[in-house]
């Protein structure tokens, strides 16, 4: 067997196939070079002529097409999707959730009617700026999550001018005025409780990872 194998051609031969079977585990390799050394020393003999060497090199082709063989029977490796960034959305719900605890001392201290919380709005345009860009980036989010984070501030405020007032025309000046504010903050914590969830969870329904060829660069003769 030694004799056959190591007849120059037949070194040659082996030694490219080595080398274009670097990719393949140790384990895969091996038995595929071993293979080839066992159908060569049977094929070969003990002391086998340069023609005989070159005949059965012939018939069993060259090495790059038992490479790509050896390669097309590996099982494909799975490799996990990147995970998406949670940050953003967990500091925007942050953000979201300080707007509304402090929605209520705004509204009890400083406003005399509910009409006057419109006179906030810009003071609340660069928060809201921030938490709508910090929505869009979640990436933990779909569409739909992403959309609710940056108008829940806007639609809080608006909901509860809207309600406190009609309720402020029609009762005037009085503590029930503000039972709106508990209606709608208690609706938007619900909705933020929910977002927080999903950005410290994330995503749900992920698919399950990707089976993919692990394409590696092989020499070529």
């Amino acid at each position: 067997m030694t004799a056959a194998i190591d007849h120059p051609l037949a070194a040659a031969y082996l030694r490219d196939l080595e080398l274009m079977l670097h990719g393949l585990d140790p384990l895969s390799r091996t038995e595929v070079l071993e293979g080839v050394r066992e159908h060569l020393a049977a094929a070969l003999g003990p002391e086998p002529s340069g023609e005989q060497v070159r005949a059965v090199l012939a018939d069993l082709g060259p090495p790059a097409s038992i490479a790509d063989e050896a390669y097309a029977d590996r099982p494909p490796r799975t490799v996990a999707p990147a995970e998406p960034a949670r940050w953003p959305a967990v500091v925007a719900s942050t953000l979201n959730g300080i707007g509304l605890l402090l929605f209520v001392p705004l509204l009890f201290v400083r406003a005399t009617s509910p009409s006057e919380l419109l006179l906030g709005i810009p003071v609340l345009l660069l928060p809201w700026v921030v938490i709508a860009v910090l929505s869009a980036m979640g990436a933990v989010w779909t569409t739909r999550q992403k959309a609710t984070s940056a108008a829940l501030g806007p639609t809080t405020l608006v909901a509860v001018v809207l309600l406190t007032q009609a309720f402020f025309v029609v009762l005037g000046p009085s503590p029930v005025t503000w039972l709106p504010v508990a209606v709608v903050l208690g609706a938007s914590g619900t909705i933020l409780y929910r977002l927080s969830r999903r950005a410290l969870r994330g995503p749900e329904g992920r698919p399950s990872p990707s089976l993919v060829t692990d394409d590696v660069a092989r020499p070529r003769p």
